[in-house]
């Protein structure tokens, strides 16, 4: 089973990108770096605590409105020049499946790589911008190999539900209230 599937809509209208992508390149102090609970060291990875969505992107909050299931938002934060090692998220908490849509930079947006066992030389399947936003599979090997001089972010929904579940229920059009419409 591939390990995204790309939802075919916006997930935010432009306007919020752009407000959020200045609000996080003038406000590095809001960006926190993540430990990961597997290597127990900061690995090159940032998240943004959900607080701060409101003050920057009211579009943020209007997601809990016509998403059906409960989600934690997060900007996810990669260092520029900085490989996000193979890994797969914790199995128990917020974060086995998540929507995922690019924020920044627009040229040279890393794709999210994803790869079936940990010998495998080259990843199976690979996200690209053209393809978010997405549900992807949180629970599936993968990594980010961020090649640029910029930091690469990009906003998350994630859902305390297996990948599966996720994808039906986007699937059946019981995942969303209604597609997002922005004027």
């Amino acid at each position: 089973m591939r390990p995204y599937l790309s939802l075919g809509f916006p997930l935010l209208p432009q306007p919020a990108k752009k407000r959020i992508v200045n609000y996080l390149l003038r406000r590095h102090d809001v960006i926190e770096q993540h430990i990961s609970s597997v290597e127990k060291h900061y690995n090159g990875l940032s998240r943004m605590r959900p607080e701060f969505f409101g003050i920057m992107a009211p579009e943020l909050s209007r997601l809990r409105l016509i998403v059906t299931v409960p989600f934690i938002p997060f900007i996810m934060y990669i260092e520029p020049n900085t490989e996000l090692e193979r890994h797969v998220d914790g199995p128990t908490g917020a974060r086995q499946t998540a929507i995922i849509d690019h924020l920044f930079p627009v040229e040279g947006y890393a794709p999210t790589l994803f790869w079936d066992t940990r010998a495998q030389l080259q990843p199976s399947f690979s996200l690209h911008l053209d393809e978010m936003p997405a549900i992807i599979n949180l629970q599936a090997l993968h990594g980010v190999t961020n090649s640029v001089s910029v930091p690469r972010f990009n906003f998350q929904m994630a859902f305390d539900l297996p990948y599966a579940e996720v994808v039906e229920r986007h699937l059946q059009g019981k995942l969303f209230r209604q597609v997002p419409a922005w004027p």
